[in-house]
Protein backbone atom coordinates (compact mmCIF):
# COMPACT_ATOMS: atom_id res chain seq x y z
CA UNK A 1 0.00 0.00 0.00
CA UNK A 2 2.79 2.41 1.01
CA UNK A 3 4.66 1.53 -2.02
CA UNK A 4 1.44 2.60 -4.39
CA UNK A 5 1.27 5.64 -2.48
CA UNK A 6 4.94 6.63 -3.19
CA UNK A 7 4.18 5.85 -7.02
CA UNK A 8 1.49 8.09 -6.97
CA UNK A 9 3.34 10.81 -5.07
CA UNK A 10 5.87 10.51 -7.70
CA UNK A 11 3.67 10.27 -11.01
CA UNK A 12 1.98 13.92 -9.26
CA UNK A 13 5.32 15.38 -9.26
CA UNK A 14 5.82 14.51 -13.14
CA UNK A 15 2.35 15.64 -14.01
CA UNK A 16 1.29 11.88 -15.16
CA UNK A 17 -2.30 12.17 -14.80
CA UNK A 18 -3.07 8.52 -17.03
CA UNK A 19 -0.88 7.22 -14.44
CA UNK A 20 -2.41 9.04 -11.26
CA UNK A 21 -5.48 7.99 -12.33
CA UNK A 22 -4.99 4.70 -12.75
CA UNK A 23 -2.54 4.12 -9.96
CA UNK A 24 -5.86 5.82 -8.14
CA UNK A 25 -8.39 3.55 -9.79
CA UNK A 26 -5.58 0.61 -8.20
CA UNK A 27 -5.59 2.10 -4.77
CA UNK A 28 -9.45 2.49 -4.63
CA UNK A 29 -9.77 -1.58 -4.92
CA UNK A 30 -6.68 -2.39 -2.74
CA UNK A 31 -8.56 -0.04 0.09
CA UNK A 32 -11.86 -1.89 -0.33
CA UNK A 33 -10.30 -5.25 -0.54
CA UNK A 34 -8.97 -4.52 3.09
CA UNK A 35 -12.35 -3.19 4.32
CA UNK A 36 -11.52 0.61 3.96
CA UNK A 37 -14.50 2.12 2.22
CA UNK A 38 -14.26 5.55 2.87
CA UNK A 39 -10.48 5.49 2.25
CA UNK A 40 -11.71 3.48 -1.28
CA UNK A 41 -14.20 6.28 -2.00
CA UNK A 42 -11.60 9.25 -1.36
CA UNK A 43 -9.19 7.11 -3.90
CA UNK A 44 -11.76 6.37 -6.31
CA UNK A 45 -13.08 10.00 -6.46
CA UNK A 46 -9.42 11.20 -6.75
CA UNK A 47 -8.72 8.39 -10.16
CA UNK A 48 -12.31 10.10 -11.38
CA UNK A 49 -10.63 13.64 -10.82
CA UNK A 50 -7.16 12.52 -12.75
CA UNK A 51 -9.60 10.86 -15.22
CA UNK A 52 -11.12 14.24 -15.78
CA UNK A 53 -8.15 16.17 -16.24
CA UNK A 54 -6.20 13.73 -18.57
CA UNK A 55 -9.33 13.51 -20.74
CA UNK A 56 -8.84 17.41 -20.88
CA UNK A 57 -5.79 17.18 -21.45
CA UNK A 58 -5.89 14.93 -24.22
CA UNK A 59 -8.60 17.09 -25.74
CA UNK A 60 -6.74 19.72 -25.66
CA UNK A 61 -3.41 17.43 -27.49
CA UNK A 62 -5.86 16.69 -29.93
CA UNK A 63 -7.23 20.21 -30.61
CA UNK A 64 -3.26 21.35 -30.71
CA UNK A 65 -2.90 18.98 -33.24
CA UNK A 66 -5.26 19.34 -35.69
CA UNK A 67 -4.58 23.21 -34.97
CA UNK A 68 -0.75 22.47 -35.78
CA UNK A 69 -2.22 20.29 -38.97
CA UNK A 70 -4.10 23.15 -40.25
CA UNK A 71 -1.92 25.30 -40.19
CA UNK A 72 0.80 23.01 -42.02
CA UNK A 73 -2.04 22.71 -44.74
CA UNK A 74 -2.28 26.32 -44.67
CA UNK A 75 1.61 26.56 -45.34
CA UNK A 76 1.16 23.84 -47.99
CA UNK A 77 -1.73 25.57 -49.56
CA UNK A 78 0.39 29.33 -49.76
CA UNK A 79 3.82 27.49 -50.97
CA UNK A 80 1.31 25.75 -53.33
CA UNK A 81 -0.31 29.11 -54.06
CA UNK A 82 3.18 30.74 -54.26
CA UNK A 83 4.11 28.01 -56.53
CA UNK A 84 1.42 28.28 -59.20
CA UNK A 85 1.99 32.22 -59.39
CA UNK A 86 5.29 31.66 -60.03
CA UNK A 87 4.45 29.01 -62.82
CA UNK A 88 2.14 31.38 -64.36
CA UNK A 89 4.47 34.29 -63.85
CA UNK A 90 6.97 32.65 -65.78
CA UNK A 91 4.75 31.41 -68.32
CA UNK A 92 3.69 35.06 -68.92
CA UNK A 93 7.00 36.77 -68.71
CA UNK A 94 8.24 33.51 -71.61
CA UNK A 95 5.25 34.52 -73.64
CA UNK A 96 5.84 38.18 -73.78
CA UNK A 97 9.38 37.52 -74.38
CA UNK A 98 8.59 35.39 -77.20
CA UNK A 99 5.93 37.83 -78.19
CA UNK A 100 8.94 40.41 -77.94
CA UNK A 101 11.60 38.25 -80.01
CA UNK A 102 8.22 37.37 -82.81
CA UNK A 103 7.87 41.23 -83.07
CA UNK A 104 11.56 42.05 -83.04
CA UNK A 105 12.18 39.70 -85.53
CA UNK A 106 9.65 40.54 -87.78
CA UNK A 107 10.59 44.69 -87.32
CA UNK A 108 13.82 43.42 -88.31
CA UNK A 109 13.34 41.35 -91.29
CA UNK A 110 10.83 44.42 -92.57
CA UNK A 111 13.64 46.91 -92.37
CA UNK A 112 16.20 44.70 -93.76
CA UNK A 113 13.72 43.81 -96.46
CA UNK A 114 13.37 47.90 -96.77
CA UNK A 115 16.67 48.31 -96.85
CA UNK A 116 17.91 46.12 -98.88
CA UNK A 117 14.95 46.74 -101.96
CA UNK A 118 16.25 50.42 -101.29
CA UNK A 119 19.86 49.52 -102.02
CA UNK A 120 18.76 47.30 -105.08
CA UNK A 121 17.03 50.19 -106.25
CA UNK A 122 19.64 52.45 -105.90
CA UNK A 123 22.02 50.17 -107.76
CA UNK A 124 19.64 49.48 -110.52
CA UNK A 125 19.82 53.49 -110.45
CA UNK A 126 23.48 53.60 -110.56
CA UNK A 127 24.01 50.78 -113.10
CA UNK A 128 21.36 52.77 -115.72
CA UNK A 129 23.06 56.10 -114.64
CA UNK A 130 26.06 54.45 -115.67
CA UNK A 131 24.66 52.82 -118.86
CA UNK A 132 23.33 56.21 -119.83
CA UNK A 133 26.85 57.72 -119.17
CA UNK A 134 28.06 55.28 -121.47
CA UNK A 135 26.19 55.70 -124.15
CA UNK A 136 26.93 59.46 -124.10
CA UNK A 137 30.53 59.24 -123.67
CA UNK A 138 30.58 56.06 -126.69
CA UNK A 139 28.31 59.18 -128.68
CA UNK A 140 30.36 62.03 -127.73
CA UNK A 141 33.89 60.00 -128.92
CA UNK A 142 31.83 59.17 -132.38
CA UNK A 143 30.71 62.57 -132.71
CA UNK A 144 34.34 63.72 -131.99
CA UNK A 145 36.30 61.57 -134.86
CA UNK A 146 32.98 62.29 -136.99
CA UNK A 147 33.97 66.20 -135.86
CA UNK A 148 37.50 65.83 -137.52
CA UNK A 149 36.63 63.34 -140.26
CA UNK A 150 33.82 64.73 -141.96
CA UNK A 151 32.10 65.10 -145.23
CA UNK A 152 33.24 68.96 -145.23
CA UNK A 153 36.67 68.01 -144.22
CA UNK A 154 36.75 65.14 -146.44
CA UNK A 155 35.39 67.18 -149.63
CA UNK A 156 37.29 69.70 -149.21
CA UNK A 157 40.63 67.49 -148.97
CA UNK A 158 39.23 65.94 -152.17
CA UNK A 159 38.84 68.87 -154.04
CA UNK A 160 42.35 69.84 -153.16
CA UNK A 161 43.63 67.02 -154.78
CA UNK A 162 41.45 67.57 -157.80
CA UNK A 163 42.91 70.88 -158.02
CA UNK A 164 46.73 69.96 -157.66
CA UNK A 165 46.17 67.31 -160.85
CA UNK A 166 44.24 69.61 -162.82
CA UNK A 167 47.09 72.33 -162.48
CA UNK A 168 49.86 69.30 -163.18
CA UNK A 169 51.13 69.32 -159.97
CA UNK A 170 51.16 65.58 -159.97
CA UNK A 171 53.49 65.07 -157.27
CA UNK A 172 52.09 67.37 -154.64
CA UNK A 173 48.72 65.82 -155.61
CA UNK A 174 50.84 62.27 -154.81
CA UNK A 175 51.94 63.56 -151.48
CA UNK A 176 48.61 65.16 -150.74
CA UNK A 177 47.09 61.66 -151.31
CA UNK A 178 49.64 59.87 -149.31
CA UNK A 179 49.62 62.35 -145.76
CA UNK A 180 45.51 62.43 -146.29
CA UNK A 181 45.38 58.12 -146.54
CA UNK A 182 47.35 58.19 -143.09
CA UNK A 183 45.32 61.04 -141.19
CA UNK A 184 42.51 58.81 -142.08
CA UNK A 185 44.04 55.33 -141.46
CA UNK A 186 45.43 56.55 -138.28
CA UNK A 187 41.81 58.00 -136.83
CA UNK A 188 40.64 54.57 -137.94
CA UNK A 189 43.05 53.05 -135.66
CA UNK A 190 42.64 55.32 -132.91
CA UNK A 191 38.83 55.06 -132.67
CA UNK A 192 39.12 51.41 -131.30
CA UNK A 193 40.36 52.92 -128.31
CA UNK A 194 39.11 55.57 -125.73
CA UNK A 195 42.43 56.53 -125.20
CA UNK A 196 45.68 57.10 -126.90
CA UNK A 197 49.01 57.92 -126.48
CA UNK A 198 49.99 61.96 -126.27
CA UNK A 199 52.93 60.64 -129.31
CA UNK A 200 49.99 59.29 -131.51
CA UNK A 201 48.12 62.86 -130.53
CA UNK A 202 50.91 64.71 -132.02
CA UNK A 203 51.83 62.84 -134.94
CA UNK A 204 48.10 62.58 -136.38
CA UNK A 205 47.67 66.50 -135.71
CA UNK A 206 51.21 66.82 -137.53
CA UNK A 207 49.57 64.98 -140.67
CA UNK A 208 46.33 66.96 -139.94
CA UNK A 209 48.70 70.32 -139.91
CA UNK A 210 50.75 69.11 -143.42
CA UNK A 211 47.40 68.73 -145.19
CA UNK A 212 46.01 72.32 -144.27
CA UNK A 213 49.18 73.93 -145.43
CA UNK A 214 48.75 72.38 -149.05
CA UNK A 215 45.30 73.22 -148.57
CA UNK A 216 45.16 76.59 -147.18
CA UNK A 217 45.48 79.85 -149.44
CA UNK A 218 47.31 82.14 -147.41
CA UNK A 219 50.28 79.28 -145.71
CA UNK A 220 51.42 79.10 -142.74
CA UNK A 221 54.02 77.77 -140.17
CA UNK A 222 53.36 75.53 -137.15
CA UNK A 223 55.88 74.35 -134.93
CA UNK A 224 55.28 71.39 -131.76
CA UNK A 225 57.41 72.32 -129.02
CA UNK A 226 57.20 69.52 -126.30
CA UNK A 227 59.55 69.96 -122.87
CA UNK A 228 61.84 67.37 -122.07
CA UNK A 229 60.62 66.03 -118.95
CA UNK A 230 57.57 64.53 -121.11
CA UNK A 231 57.13 61.22 -121.38
CA UNK A 232 55.08 60.79 -125.14
CA UNK A 233 55.27 57.56 -125.03
CA UNK A 234 53.59 56.37 -121.77
CA UNK A 235 50.82 59.82 -121.29
CA UNK A 236 47.69 59.32 -122.59
CA UNK A 237 44.52 61.65 -123.25
CA UNK A 238 41.44 60.94 -125.04
CA UNK A 239 42.23 61.27 -128.80
CA UNK A 240 41.56 64.14 -131.16
CA UNK A 241 41.83 67.07 -128.18
CA UNK A 242 44.04 69.23 -130.06
CA UNK A 243 43.00 69.17 -133.67
CA UNK A 244 39.54 71.37 -133.22
CA UNK A 245 41.30 73.98 -131.96
CA UNK A 246 44.28 74.25 -134.11
CA UNK A 247 41.75 73.75 -137.43
CA UNK A 248 39.69 77.05 -134.98
CA UNK A 249 42.93 78.93 -135.17
CA UNK A 250 43.70 78.13 -139.00
CA UNK A 251 40.19 78.69 -140.86
CA UNK A 252 38.92 81.39 -138.30
CA UNK A 253 42.32 83.48 -136.36
CA UNK A 254 44.40 82.94 -140.28
CA UNK A 255 41.73 84.46 -142.69
CA UNK A 256 42.56 88.00 -143.40
CA UNK A 257 45.43 88.30 -141.48
CA UNK A 258 48.18 90.60 -142.59
CA UNK A 259 50.76 89.16 -140.59
CA UNK A 260 52.73 85.63 -142.00
CA UNK A 261 50.39 82.86 -140.02
CA UNK A 262 52.49 81.05 -137.52
CA UNK A 263 51.01 78.35 -135.63
CA UNK A 264 52.91 77.18 -131.69
CA UNK A 265 51.71 74.07 -130.15
CA UNK A 266 53.32 73.88 -126.48
CA UNK A 267 53.09 70.85 -124.86
CA UNK A 268 54.43 70.68 -121.10
CA UNK A 269 54.27 69.18 -117.95
CA UNK A 270 52.60 70.84 -114.24
CA UNK A 271 52.16 69.20 -111.11
CA UNK A 272 49.32 66.74 -111.79
CA UNK A 273 48.18 68.07 -115.22
CA UNK A 274 49.22 67.82 -118.76
CA UNK A 275 49.24 71.28 -120.51
CA UNK A 276 49.07 72.14 -123.98
CA UNK A 277 48.96 75.31 -125.23
CA UNK A 278 47.85 75.92 -129.14
CA UNK A 279 49.01 79.71 -129.71
CA UNK A 280 48.40 81.69 -133.04
CA UNK A 281 49.20 85.40 -134.30
CA UNK A 282 45.79 85.93 -136.10
CA UNK A 283 43.33 88.51 -135.88
CA UNK A 284 41.83 87.23 -132.29
CA UNK A 285 38.49 86.30 -131.43
CA UNK A 286 36.63 89.30 -131.69
CA UNK A 287 37.74 90.22 -135.21
CA UNK A 288 37.00 86.45 -135.88
CA UNK A 289 33.16 86.67 -134.60
CA UNK A 290 32.57 89.16 -136.37
CA UNK A 291 33.44 87.56 -139.43
CA UNK A 292 30.40 85.47 -138.64
CA UNK A 293 31.65 82.17 -140.29
CA UNK A 294 30.23 79.49 -138.35
CA UNK A 295 32.01 75.74 -139.42
CA UNK A 296 32.06 72.58 -138.26
CA UNK A 297 34.89 72.92 -136.22
CA UNK A 298 32.90 75.20 -133.92
CA UNK A 299 31.29 72.34 -132.23
CA UNK A 300 34.00 69.85 -132.17
CA UNK A 301 35.44 72.01 -129.49
CA UNK A 302 32.13 71.72 -127.79
CA UNK A 303 32.50 67.88 -127.94
CA UNK A 304 36.28 67.84 -127.00
CA UNK A 305 35.35 69.75 -124.22
CA UNK A 306 32.53 67.09 -123.21
CA UNK A 307 35.24 64.37 -123.78
CA UNK A 308 37.84 66.00 -121.56
CA UNK A 309 35.04 66.48 -118.66
CA UNK A 310 34.31 62.83 -118.89
CA UNK A 311 38.44 62.19 -119.24
CA UNK A 312 38.59 63.72 -115.91
CA UNK A 313 35.95 61.83 -114.21
CA UNK A 314 33.80 62.67 -111.14
CA UNK A 315 36.01 65.48 -109.71
CA UNK A 316 36.17 67.13 -113.56
CA UNK A 317 39.25 69.04 -113.44
CA UNK A 318 39.82 69.84 -117.37
CA UNK A 319 39.94 73.23 -118.22
CA UNK A 320 39.73 75.01 -121.40
CA UNK A 321 41.07 78.84 -121.21
CA UNK A 322 40.98 81.37 -123.67
CA UNK A 323 43.56 84.24 -123.93
CA UNK A 324 42.82 87.22 -125.81
CA UNK A 325 46.71 88.13 -127.41
CA UNK A 326 46.65 92.29 -127.78
CA UNK A 327 49.05 95.09 -127.83
CA UNK A 328 50.26 96.98 -124.37
CA UNK A 329 47.58 99.87 -125.63
CA UNK A 330 44.59 96.53 -126.29
CA UNK A 331 43.90 98.62 -129.40
CA UNK A 332 45.63 95.87 -131.19
CA UNK A 333 44.97 92.03 -131.25
CA UNK A 334 48.56 89.69 -131.77
CA UNK A 335 46.73 86.25 -131.86
CA UNK A 336 44.77 83.90 -129.51
CA UNK A 337 46.04 81.13 -126.90
CA UNK A 338 44.18 78.19 -126.27
CA UNK A 339 45.46 76.48 -123.02
CA UNK A 340 44.23 72.99 -122.04
CA UNK A 341 44.67 71.88 -118.55
CA UNK A 342 44.01 67.86 -118.60
CA UNK A 343 44.56 65.43 -115.51
CA UNK A 344 48.10 63.53 -116.18
CA UNK A 345 47.29 60.04 -116.50
CA UNK A 346 50.18 56.97 -117.58
CA UNK A 347 49.32 53.40 -119.57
Amino acid sequence: MDEIEKLLVKAAGYGATNVLYRGYELLADRLAGIGRFEAALSARNQAAAYLKEYNLSKNQRMVQGQAVRFDVFQKEQQISLAEERIKSQRSQWVATLALIIVVSGGLWAWTYYRRKRKDLNQQRLLLEKETELQRKITEIEGQAFRAQMNPHFIFNALNSVKGLIVTGRDKEAAVYISRFSKLVRSVLDQSRNKTISLREELETLELYLQLEQLRFRDGFAFTNKVAADVNTEEIILPAVVIQPFAENSIWHGFRGNSRKNELVITVSVEAEFLIISIEDNGIGREAAAANAQKEHHSHGIEITRQRLLNFSGAHNTSVIHYEDLKTEDDKFALGTRVTLKIPLRYE
